[in-house]
């Protein structure tokens, strides 16, 4: 067994960290997190530590993609707002669909009047993969202080650009602006159990465990050009949001959105 693989064992053995009992051998077509060998993590000291050790400090980042490749969730515009035929607005007696209206000029009017949005990914519940020049770093928080994370162990086939997936958001061009950073050190934002209990986890069959000393809300990777990674999760989902040198939310221009989107806008659902 590598020095590595038996540091990351030995810590999981010590701090009683669950896991599914995967072992990496992803049989499946699809992603199963069960098959996923990384542990679950609830405390921050215990997150800092786990990522110190398995070598996220310090990393450049070459790339970011997501499991599965699709994201509708940016800032507060859902693709289906940019698509026609994506709004379902009800079921004929016939059994034909009747779509909201949709007008392209008015769509683009709109985006236009909004002229920013947060640089906030929402709605994920896939891992999140980081592609260094130390490895490929895989992180999952979707579930209320439950932080799944490991290192080159989930198949790049599972977070391959998908064009079958056409009506989404681009995670590696949504994450480009992050390449060639470097990660320089994290830092969690705790809570209260009360807190952690009141938004979702369990949905793996692992559940808060109640007399820890504090809880993950939030974590964030500090980056070398002052910019911040945060990590957060909203019941059942995760997010990411991007901050800039001096704390505030970064902004994408809502004129720029089909820089980011796998299909222009206007394009007609299929």
């Amino acid at each position: 067994m590598k020095v590595y693989e038996q540091r990351v064992k030995d810590f999981i053995s010590l701090n009683n960290l669950q896991t599914l009992g995967g072992t990496d051998t992803f049989d499946s077509k699809e992603f199963n997190g069960r098959e996923w060998s990384a542990p679950f993590i609830q405390q921050p000291s215990v997150l800092k530590e786990f990522i110190k050790i398995i070598g996220l400090i310090d990393a450049e980042i070459k790339e970011i993609a997501i499991v599965e490749d699709s994201i509708g969730h940016l800032g507060n515009i859902h693709v289906s707002s940019l698509y026609p035929n994506m709004c379902v607005k009800r079921i004929k007696p016939s059994g034909e669909y009747e779509y909201e209206p949709w007008d392209y000029d008015e769509v683009i009017a709109w985006l236009n009047n909004k002229g920013y949005i947060d640089y906030d990914i929402s709605w994920i519940d896939t891992p999140v993969i980081l592609l260094t020049d130390k490895g490929k770093f895989e992180i999952d928080f979707s579930e209320s202080s439950s932080v799944r994370m490991s290192k080159d162990c989930i198949p790049e086939k599972y977070y391959q650009s998908d064009d079958s997936i056409k009506y989404s958001y681009d995670s590696r061009k949504l994450l480009a602006c992050l390449k060639g950073d470097i990660i320089e050190d994290v830092s969690v934002e705790e809570c209260s159990y009360s807190a952690a209990d009141n938004d979702f986890t369990g949905s793996w069959g692992i559940y808060l465990e109640e007399n820890l000393q504090s809880y993950i809300s939030k974590f964030a990777l500090h980056l070398q050009s002052g910019r911040k990674m945060v990590f957060y999760n909203d019941y059942d989902w995760g997010g990411i949001y991007l901050l800039d040198k001096k704390g505030e939310r970064m902004k994408i221009a809502t004129n720029d959105l089909n820089n980011y989107l796998k299909t222009p806008i206007g394009t007609a659902y299929e």
